[in-house]
């Protein structure tokens, strides 16, 4: 586990939309390459990242020359970055269960999202959708 460093914020909305960011200062690294089955896994040419592993990247500052999972990190990160893996998916209310949040009824919990490999701008614009919907609902 790493030691207590950066915070991520704990709304699911701010949460994601930083998560957003960052992919998008990850696309243009040449250090990284975007493969959403890898948290943040050093290869030969670069280390491939999913949305959580950008925000490793980016945020929390993981060396591309390391692997890292949720797990190397503080508990409240690690349950922040597993809800950002679940927020991928879709899932909302794994994402609100994990952060343990309560759960509130103004936000559709099971959503479609398009996988980034098949059309990256798409799943942005509903992953940033989301992130509306999520701070509509307070969270």
């Amino acid at each position: 586990m790493q030691a207590r460093g950066k915070r991520l914020p704990s709304k699911l909305s701010e949460l994601l939309t930083l998560a957003l960011n960052d992919l998008n200062k990850t696309e243009k690294d040449k250090r990284y390459q975007i493969d959403m089955s890898d948290w943040h896994t050093p290869h030969a040419k670069a280390c491939y990242v999913c949305l959580s592993g950008a925000v490793m990247a980016q945020t929390l500052k993981a060396s591309p020359s390391l692997l890292k999972v949720p797990y190397h990190f503080d508990r409240v990160n690690n349950r922040k970055l597993v809800a950002l893996e679940l927020l991928r998916h879709g899932d909302v209310a794994g994402a609100v269960w994990v952060m343990k949040l309560p759960a509130m009824k103004e936000i559709q919990f099971n959503r479609n999202i398009t996988q980034y490999s098949y059309d990256p701008r798409k799943f942005k614009l509903q992953m940033r959708a989301l992130a509306r919907a999520l701070k509509g609902a307070g969270y």
